[in-house]
């Protein structure tokens, strides 16, 4: 079976750091997907949390309430 392309747009907003934003992102598709969520929308959640991450300096993790629920 073939992937299709799907494109989530960026986010504009001030990066402080991107320590931890690509094992943030696929930690939360991964959680998006246990989740039952349909892989556009993890993709989504995986792009807010790794835009999250990125506004905090040094390695932060997003809680789930930041990334499901705001």
């Amino acid at each position: 079976a073939g992937l299709s392309k799907h494109h989530v747009p960026a986010i504009e907003q001030e990066v402080f750091d991107v320590c931890g934003a690509g094992d943030t992102s696929i930690a939360t598709f991964a959680v998006a997907l246990a989740k039952d969520f349909p892989p556009e929308e993890a993709l989504f959640f995986a792009t807010k949390a790794a835009g999250i991450t990125c506004r905090h300096l040094g390695s932060y993790a997003p809680t789930y309430k930041e990334v499901f629920c705001d």
